[in-house]
């Protein structure tokens, strides 16, 4: 019994609170493993708060460190607790630590002490960072990939959100056998809007009849945000039905601000960050999703955007760019349009949203197949541990 529950145990690591929906992978992780008689721990700081996840008896509280104490003292630390405690598996989330040298002594450490860790890096850091433009010389990304492929084989399992990702870091050199598809997805009760109490249109005096066009996400080079969006509502500024909804922030969150205060404020608003919590209401309220991603990456090929998801999850028009790891989502899914990068197609989408509005909305739909909900894909992903 002993050697069966130390078989099937894992600890995940996650953010300094421990909130739900922000932790919900793990979250429906945690019920799907615990309904498998798994024996389960999270991982908190003691200076850690729990807002409202209902597993209290699961949390192990590691004392508070420096970044000094982080990268060389914690994976000592932790891995003691975890041995002690009969843990075979460590749940790495790529939310929680960004720096090379800490993942890297904290993977190794636990290797040490005889636990394997499973790496959830959700947005590969090589990747991420030369689709932003942080690494551009050549020789860096190269070293890059070097680094991430030494930890990547310290694990057990590196977890990839599409296909296109588990060969895109098989190409960039890491160990494809340890590589597993374990797409990303909504919250399926947060994002069921039968449940919705709240109207972002009334909150932001939009009316009914307007057709409401939205994005959200971090301002980031690669979401087209200056290459779609902007030319988008300039384009579409004469038509009095449609109105654009922009939310988030990041790096060129002042530029678009400066932009939708001196040209086409009255068809353009700007919600500034928004609260995961908020983001289910946000979504429902709109006609038309739009998710424009930079397809000249490598990365932006390889990823499907989280809010693709979110927005199927509610029934809302998704307008996204046509990638390989995008043309699945009008297989699972009603009301996709899936465009070219430039803005005559975007453009082309929207119009037949606006020009059609009514059968639009009656023919919104969250009846979709494949894994596109995080309960989904933690049955996948506990199938996999069973495996192991």
């Amino acid at each position: 019994m002993k050697t069966d529950r130390f078989r099937r145990s894992i600890a995940f690591f996650v953010h300094p609170v421990l909130r739900f929906p922000r932790n919900n992978r793990q979250y429906y992780l945690t019920e799907e493993l615990l309904s498998r008689g798994w024996h389960v721990l999270w991982l908190v700081p003691e200076s850690g708060k729990n807002e409202g996840v209902p597993v209290e008896e699961y949390i192990l509280r590691y004392k508070d460190l420096d970044v000094r104490g982080r990268t060389y003292f914690l994976p000592l630390h932790l891995g003691f607790m975890l041995r002690a405690r009969g843990i075979k598996y460590f749940w790495l989330s790529g939310w929680v630590f960004t720096r090379f040298e800490e993942i890297y002594w904290l993977v190794r450490i636990m290797g040490m002490f005889g636990i394997e860790t499973i790496y959830d890096p959700i947005d590969p850091i090589c990747e991420f960072k030369s689709a932003n433009r942080e690494l551009t010389d050549p020789g860096e990304i190269s070293e890059c990939h070097r680094t991430m492929n030494r930890i990547y084989a310290l694990c057990t399992k590196v977890l990839c959100v599409t296909p296109e990702m588990k060969s895109l870091l098989a190409r960039n050199g890491a160990d494809a056998s340890r590589l597993f598809v374990a797409r990303w997805g909504a919250d399926a009760a947060v994002f069921d809007s039968s449940k919705i109490k709240g109207d972002f249109r009334k909150r932001m005096q939009i009316a009914d009849s307007t057709v409401l066009v939205g994005w959200l996400g971090s301002m980031t080079a690669f979401k087209g945000l200056k290459e779609i969006i902007i030319p988008l509502v300039e384009r579409l500024a004469a038509r009095d039905n449609i109105h654009f909804l922009l939310a988030g922030d990041g790096p060129l969150f002042k530029e678009i601000e400066a932009w939708a205060l001196s040209s086409c404020n009255s068809k353009v608003a700007l919600s500034g960050r928004l609260p995961y919590e908020e983001a289910a209401e946000f979504t429902t309220a709109l006609d038309a999703y739009l998710v424009p991603t930079d397809p000249d990456s490598d990365y932006a090929r390889a990823i499907c955007p989280v809010k693709c998801y979110d927005s199927l999850a509610a029934g809302t028009p998704l307008v996204t760019t046509r990638t390989p790891a995008t043309e699945h989502l009008a297989n699972i899914a009603g009301n996709v349009w899936l465009c070219d990068y430039d803005i005559g197609s975007f453009e082309k989408a929207l119009l037949h949203i606006a020009e059609n509005i009514e059968a639009v909305r009656k023919s919104r739909s969250v009846a979709v197949k494949g894994c596109v909900t995080h309960q989904d894909v933690s049955r996948v992903i506990a199938d996999m541990f069973d495996e192991l």
